[in-house]
């Protein structure tokens, strides 16, 4: 298998195995890393958990990963800040 479909297949995966929270949000902020802002519910100010996704370096994002940040930004009543950085 080469990196970019087990990449594709990553993606795919993770939508079956990681239920998103209800009250998920995500935006990603332009610039360079693009950064993805993931809250799901109340936010406490002046805080954030920065995340930075595993994958063995050839697969994960933040997209992959925002149902998992969801969870984590939820239970921390916190933003989660995703850098979309080159595997």
């Amino acid at each position: 298998v080469s990196p970019t479909k087990a990449a594709r297949a990553f993606e795919r995966t993770s939508r079956l195995l990681l239920r998103r929270p209800p009250s998920l949000c995500r935006r990603a902020m332009p610039g360079e890393p693009v950064l993805h802002r993931i809250t799901a519910g109340p936010v406490r100010p002046g805080r954030v958990i920065l995340y930075l996704h595993g994958g063995a370096f050839f697969v994960g994002s933040p997209t992959a990963y925002a149902p998992l940040c969801g969870r984590i930004a939820r239970l921390a009543a916190t933003e989660v800040i995703a850098p979309d950085y080159p595997l």
